[in-house]
């Protein structure tokens, strides 16, 4: 089977990471000292690549109760720009996935993405298609993981590293973002979704970025880029 790699890859590289295969990604997980990455998430700011995590997106008539059954939280629960914690169980209730649900804002194209972990959007994709037809609705069901580069800025100064490069209209809606709330602003001129997530258990945003300008978004942070290695000690 051929390693995904994400779309930074020959950047990292040429930073200096050290890359481990995870969920058949090749991705960094060092790109300084485990100490240096960690401190630094702890102490300001760190950025992590984590295209490597899935985006399927829905959207039609029954996209909300399709999550419904196919998740453990309660999706109607959401309003446009809410996010939630779930998990993924077989029909015997063993776990087989962790996942983000987002009710999107409502400018977007799609209702709803939701983010299985690395490796999983595949078989997530075709469970969501089988369940659709299984049952008879009326959503349709995309794989967006190759479309996207998926950052996680994280630490007690990311906000303030976020402002820099986001429109200055759009300021007062980051500093004003509540925790599991996801918007759509422009980043250093890229449209971008922003949500206030992540698993270091410091303040921070995800960053989901189209694949052709993560370069572009990557670049704008002036903090310590950090691997894999370093989310897991977090």
């Amino acid at each position: 089977m051929t390693e995904r790699t994400p779309p930074l890859h020959t950047v990292h590289g040429d930073a200096g990471a050290s890359f481990t295969d995870f969920g058949g990604w090749a991705m960094p997980v060092t790109f300084d000292s485990l100490r240096t990455e960690h401190a630094a998430v702890r102490e300001s700011a760190g950025i992590f690549d984590v295209s490597h995590m899935g985006e399927i997106e829905l959207s039609g008539p029954d996209a909300e109760q399709l999550l419904q059954r196919l998740t453990t939280n309660n999706v109607t629960a959401l309003d446009p720009g809410q996010a939630q914690y779930a998990t993924i169980t077989d029909e015997d209730g063993t776990i087989m996935d962790d996942t983000v649900v987002y009710e999107l804002p409502p400018a977007d194209d799609s209702d709803y993405l939701f983010v299985p972990n690395a490796g999983h959007d595949g078989q997530m994709h075709e469970r969501w298609l089988d369940h659709r037809d299984e049952w008879g609705l009326d959503a349709t069901i995309e794989n967006r993981t190759d479309d996207y580069a998926m950052f996680a800025l994280q630490g007690p100064e990311a906000e303030a590293r976020l402002l820099d490069p986001v429109a200055e209209d759009q300021r007062t809606s980051i500093c004003d973002l509540s925790r599991f709330a996801v918007i759509a602003v422009t980043v250093a001129g890229v449209d971008c979704l922003v949500a206030r997530t992540g698993y270091t258990g410091e303040d921070g945003f995800e960053l989901i970025v189209p694949a052709e300008e993560a370069d572009s978004v990557w670049t704008q942070f002036d903090c310590q880029p950090c691997g894999l290695g370093a989310r897991d000690t977090l």
